[in-house]
């Protein structure tokens, strides 16, 4: 049996290797390196340079797969803006549903026993700002639009081939188990406020007359650390049956006002209020009753601890 995690270089995969690298694994990572970020390797894991949408990985893919039998694949790997897949829509179709579609043909072919695929809150939509696994979903963006396309495509495949699934909409993930697994780059949030604590920058909150608790978009924000620990228990969960469509979040809310304060607090951090940007939801707080139950788990890191793992180095 291999581990095979896809994005595995990344801000999430980078501390999920470290978790599995612990408990004694030693999984393959695969990844283009084409992310922002950048972060250090485990000795202990195998790292595979590859783009998985291009035609030509599924020869590469085919000859890894086959080595081992009982494969498990975390597939991770995707681009993630929101506002950049309204922008280049053919682009996320091609690199993101391309390369599920190119895992699942190649899939076919080889043994595998279980699957975990990273999908998004994004699938939900603007509706209720508390949504279950049963919530309706009606996406608003394109990256949204595709993560429930590929999530269609893992669970055909994965019913059809008898591989135990797992589709887990992550929230919004924070924090940092280290300083050189922090993740600096990028449109979310905490990457944001670091590039403009290191360019001494006013940092801009879209929009403060939402009707929420102070004006600002509320979020679920779950530690990158308990997120890994939700991964790790869907793995030992899969060796059995099958878990289905799951969030993987805290459970609880906290305003964009609310982290900045905190951040600010102890950093010479400046901020103000800008017009809100289109496509923006007051707020969306996960139900995190299935995870809590199946899983007996719960959070243990605050978004207070989140902020401290991340600008307190």
């Amino acid at each position: 049996m291999a581990i095979f995690i896809t994005g595995g270089a990344g801000y999430i995969g980078s501390h999920l290797v470290r978790a599995l690298v612990a408990v004694g694994e030693k999984p393959v990572v695969i990844d283009d390196y084409s992310g922002e970020n950048t972060f250090p390797k485990c000795a202990e894991a195998t790292y595979l340079v590859l783009s998985i949408y291009s035609k030509e990985s599924k020869t590469i893919l085919k000859e890894k797969f086959s080595k081992e039998k009982k494969n498990v694949l975390i597939h991770l790997a995707g681009l993630k803006s929101v506002e950049k897949s309204l922008l280049a829509p053919q682009t996320y179709l091609q690199m993101n549903l391309g390369s599920t579609r190119n895992l699942l043909e190649v899939m076919e072919l080889v043994d595998f026993k279980c699957v975990i695929f990273a999908s998004s809150a994004a699938v939900y939509g603007p509706q209720n700002a508390i949504v279950s696994e049963e919530s309706s979903t009606s996406p608003i963006s394109n990256y949204g639009q595709i993560k429930l396309r590929e999530e269609s495509l893992i669970q055909a495949f994965c019913k059809k081939k008898l591989v135990n699934f797992a589709l887990l909409r992550f929230f919004n993930v924070i924090g940092a188990s280290s300083q050189d697994l922090c993740e600096r780059k990028g449109g979310n949030i905490f990457p944001m406020l670091q590039h403009s604590l290191k360019n001494n920058t006013t940092f801009k909150i879209f929009g403060n007359r939402y009707p929420t608790i102070d004006g600002t978009c509320v979020r679920d924000y779950i530690d990158v650390r308990d997120l890994v620990d939700t991964l790790m228990l869907s793995l030992r969960y899969l060796e059995s049956k099958s878990i289905g469509v799951m969030n993987i979040a805290s459970g609880h809310g906290a305003s964009v006002l609310e982290i900045v304060k905190l951040v600010s607090a102890e950093n010479s951090l400046e901020f103000e209020f800008a017009p809100e940007r289109s496509g923006d939801i007051p707020e969306l707080v996960a139900d995190v009753q299935k995870l809590k139950k199946m899983f007996q788990w719960a959070p243990k890191y605050s978004v207070s601890d989140s902020v401290n793992s991340s600008f307190s180095f």
